[in-house]
């Protein structure tokens, strides 16, 4: 799992889940969109710095509800 899955996954199999929620935003994105950019700033002669890459910016209370629907015994 990459490291930026942990915070959810303590949320989740944590037992107590729905007191702990925290008060924070999850910005998922696709490792296919990650890769495509790599290859567009190795060849786009004007990409240069860094750049922050997120699909969507959900709180966790958000993310959890989604977790839920498609994983009801978790």
């Amino acid at each position: 799992m990459a490291f930026s899955g942990k915070p959810v996954t303590d949320v989740v199999f944590d037992e107590t889940w729905s007191k702990n929620i925290p008060d924070a935003y999850y910005r998922p994105i696709d490792v296919q969109d990650v890769a495509v950019t790599h290859v567009q700033a190795l060849e786009i002669s004007s990409a240069s710095g860094r750049y922050c890459l997120a699909a969507d910016d959900l709180h966790f209370s958000e993310l959890l509800k989604i977790i839920h629907e498609h994983y009801p015994t978790l």
